[in-house]
């Protein structure tokens, strides 16, 4: 993961945090520590599965969706986002344990 890549993760992560708290205060739910601690730690588990599941479809990505036109990219890009969220809920632990796997050595 690159630094851009790590930046829009931290990014999506404290932007799901940001909006999990406030519908949690708009739904008057109790905001305990615990509450809080794991709201977070699920909104960055949420944040950085989202970019390695872009990160895992751009290498099934074909380069024609380059040069689509504007509609036809933005619809792409809705589409791909969605996928990556699935993607990237199921494929991060196992590209966590890959990367600190491969890093322990």
């Amino acid at each position: 993961m690159t630094r851009p890549n790590l930046y829009v993760a931290i990014a999506l992560s404290l932007a799901c945090f940001v909006f999990t708290l406030i519908f949690f205060q708009n739904r008057d739910i109790n905001l305990t520590p615990l509450t809080i601690f794991l709201t977070l730690l699920g909104c960055v588990y949420y944040g950085f599965s989202i970019v390695i599941g872009w990160l895992t479809l751009n290498r099934f990505s074909p380069k024609m969706f380059d040069r689509i036109l504007i509609v036809g990219f933005l619809l792409y890009v809705i589409v791909k986002f969605y996928a990556s969220v699935f993607v990237g809920f199921f494929y991060t632990p196992f590209w966590l344990f890959k990367n600190v796997k491969m890093n322990r050595h």
